[in-house]
């Protein structure tokens, strides 16, 4: 009688380095730029690490505003970030409350889409992402 099940044997004893190797992150870079004085606008790109520069820096440009403000983030260059960013940024703008109108996200893989998200119901700030820049500015003056 023959076996249904099959031993196999590997063709090759290399171990496949390929796959136990982390993929080199993209540095991490951001800007921070008022662009009237309701609407601040963030850029994002690479990966983010477990850092705290940058929120500490978008807090300090929110609380500066002398109204609350629109959030603009354009992130078509952000690869990914952290595990520790998506409390954190939920928890920042939880802390900031009304001194935010809302978070426009412009250009998100879905990885990021789901950390937005996720900030979203954190901090239960409006979030919304979209495909262009003017339509995330129209809906950023709107609210």
């Amino acid at each position: 009688m023959r076996s249904a099940f099959a031993v196999l044997e590997p063709r090759d004893e290399r171990p496949i380095v390929g796959l136990m190797l982390r993929a080199p992150q993209a540095e991490f870079y951001y800007t921070i730029r008022p662009i009237t004085s309701r609407l601040i606008e963030i850029e994002y790109a690479g990966y983010m690490p477990d850092d705290d520069e940058h929120v500490r820096r978008t807090e300090e440009a929110v609380r500066e505003a002398l109204e609350p403000v629109g959030l603009y983030y354009y992130v078509a260059e952000f690869t990914g970030y952290h595990r520790s960013q998506v409390p954190r940024h939920g928890e920042l703008f939880k802390h900031l409350g009304t001194r935010v109108r809302g978070i426009a996200v412009v250009g998100a893989r879905p990885v990021v889409r789901f950390g937005a998200i996720t900030v979203s119901l954190i901090s239960k700030t409006p979030l919304k992402t979209f495909d262009s820049r003017e339509e995330a500015l129209d809906w950023l003056d709107r609210i």
